[in-house]
């Protein structure tokens, strides 16, 4: 019962720094990112992120996601392509329940980053609906982030607040939100589209 409620004062806690966050959090301790210097074939390259990224900020915009990109296979090693599982129907809902009390503050309650914390973001928070943003890190490189945040944005790690049970339950909600040709990969889970 006192771990539930610490448990529930860390996810109160961490929930009220997102929706107040404007700047980076602290990540002491964790190695810093390596510039990406690989000429690796990317979504930049291919044309594949949505029309709304090709302003001004669409440079920095994917300098950081290819270092956060870079970061992860560093991290992940040869397990940086490895394929997650398919999540049942009950493992989607469970998570959509820990994305509405701890996630959407940053990334909407529809998954489009833009959430009411969002506005004073830099990086934004990602758009797990867009089909160039929800693909550009590999499935157990969205796992490592919901698990340890990203260095250089707001978003933290959950390992040390959320179970491991709720982790993949929350990336299994993440890739439901997935657009694939214009549909989500899972329509039937009452989304907020």
């Amino acid at each position: 019962m006192k771990i539930r409620k610490l448990k529930a004062i860390a996810l109160i806690t961490v929930s009220l720094f997102l929706i107040g966050a404007c700047g980076n959090p602290s990540h002491e301790g964790r190695s810093e990112m390596h510039s990406h210097n690989e000429n690796e074939k990317g979504h930049e390259e291919s044309g594949e992120m949505g029309e709304h990224e090709h302003g001004e900020g669409m440079e920095h915009h994917m300098e950081h996601m290819n270092d956060v990109r870079a970061w992860l296979k560093g991290e992940l090693g040869d397990n940086y392509d490895n394929e997650v599982p398919a999540s049942t129907d009950e493992e989607i809902m469970a998570g959509k329940t820990v994305f509405m009390k701890v996630c959407q503050s940053c990334h909407g309650t529809s998954g489009k980053g833009d959430g009411p914390a969002a506005a004073g973001l830099d990086p934004k928070p990602a758009d797990f609906t867009e089909p160039g943003h929800s693909k550009y890190y590999s499935d157990m490189g969205r796992l490592h982030i919901i698990r340890k945040g990203i260095i250089g944005a707001v978003m933290v790690g959950w390992e040390n607040i959320l179970s491991e049970t709720e982790i993949n339950n929350v990336y299994a909600y993440v890739r439901s939100l997935r657009n694939v040709d214009g549909e989500s990969e899972h329509r039937d889970h009452d989304h907020a589209h």
